[in-house]
């Protein structure tokens, strides 16, 4: 018998995978800049700054790891749909790093409006977290 999947978890389910989308493509992007930056730095001797984008490697590197983001935000949002524990789990630490990059951001913001923002996304992350473990209808389908 199949599981009927609630709609909240094919909202989470269909946001990671347009995450997993970004990561993948951003991810492309920066590892061909970082590849054309090496090539370039290789044929020009001269060719030491980079400018804000870093090294050619670390570029490369970045690219390579938010590749790497978007293939585990795929499987996220397949364990999702099919009702799986270790996705719940994964999404709840994903939301929690979100959680303390918000907050850092509200330390380092400078404006009220760019706070409060920041509080209303965190708000909805905690009610995330609280009804993947408290809503009856959740509960049923990944514990099935």
């Amino acid at each position: 018998m199949r599981k009927k999947v609630p709609l909240g978890i094919k909202v989470l389910s269909i946001g990671a995978y347009l995450v997993a989308a970004l990561c993948l493509i951003l991810g492309l992007i920066i590892f061909l800049i970082g590849y054309s930056l090496e090539k370039y730095a290789s044929q020009n001797q001269d060719a030491n700054y980079y400018g804000n984008l870093g090294t050619p490697l670390l570029t490369t590197l970045l690219g390579i790891g938010l590749f790497f983001v978007g293939i585990i935000f795929i499987f996220i949002g397949i364990g999702l749909w099919k009702g799986k524990r270790w996705a719940r789990t994964l999404s709840v630490i994903n939301t929690l790093i979100l959680i303390l990059a918000g907050i850092l951001e509200i330390i380092f913001e400078n404006t009220l409006a760019g706070i409060l923002v920041e509080l209303i996304i965190i708000g909805s992350l905690v009610k995330v977290i609280f009804s993947l473990y408290t809503d009856p209808e959740y509960q049923r389908f990944f514990d099935d």
